[in-house]
């Protein structure tokens, strides 16, 4: 009697041991199906992501109408404003504050960089091609990756990054915040050996008019053009 008492404990405990493996296994692979789907998604949807910033850089390709504020490290740098193809754009440096206007659909005749407080401008020296595109993520960086969501000054962003590959390469990171109703880079954070210099940007859409953009008057003025 003892000695079946005995068999069927080890018998029952046998079965136990045997229930408890498969119970394993199947949680295995239940978590591992889990993760894989999990990945399936989360792919998906940064490919969703991507594809949204995609369609709002064209977006911000296609606006004809913008001013902007640009600042450096929290200090002011300039300011451009944009409509229909002219922009004027004001340019600091420690010799003297000037404005560049440009009228890009005939630039060979039509750009000005002129001085108020120095009272001079010079005609035509520049050849440029200059389009809003200038302020998207396709100016930022040639290769990005989505590294999610945030809010920033009021404004609600995707936020994209160097990948890592070319972090571990160059040893720099540069991170910016696309604005998700306009698709222009508002904020541009740069790391680089322990140092972040940040770029802002205030963008106002749709506010330019055509006297904001008129050509200067540069009556009283000193030509300084080299022909």
């Amino acid at each position: 009697m003892i000695k079946d008492i005995k068999k069927y404990i080890l018998k029952s405990n046998g079965i136990a041991v045997y229930a408890l493996i498969i119970i394993i296994i199947l949680i295995i692979i239940a978590i591992a199906g889990i993760i894989i789907v999990l990945r399936i998604v989360s792919s998906n949807d940064v490919e969703s992501k991507m594809a949204e910033i995609d369609e709002l850089t064209k977006k911000a390709c296609n606006t004809t109408n913008f001013s902007v504020i640009l600042k450096n490290n929290g200090e002011y740098s300039g300011k451009v404003i944009y409509k229909d193809g002219i922009f004027m754009q004001e340019i600091y440096n420690a010799e003297y504050n000037s404005t560049f206007w440009s009228d890009t659909r005939s630039i060979e005749e039509n750009n000005v960089i002129y001085s108020d407080e120095n009272r001079f401008y010079v005609k035509n020296t520049l050849n440029i091609t200059w389009n809003p595109e200038k302020f998207t993520i396709l100016n930022v960086l040639k290769t990005y990756e989505y590294s999610g969501e945030k809010e920033y000054d009021g404004i609600e962003c995707y936020l994209v990054s160097t990948p890592l590959d070319e972090v571990e390469k160059y040893g720099y990171k540069t991170t910016a915040y696309i604005d998700k109703n306009t698709g222009f880079v508002i904020r541009i954070e740069t790391e680089n050996n322990g140092v972040t210099n940040v770029s802002e940007r205030e963008f106002s859409v749709g506010t330019v008019t055509d006297h904001d953009v008129a050509y200067p008057d540069l009556t009283g003025y000193t030509d300084r053009t080299v022909y």
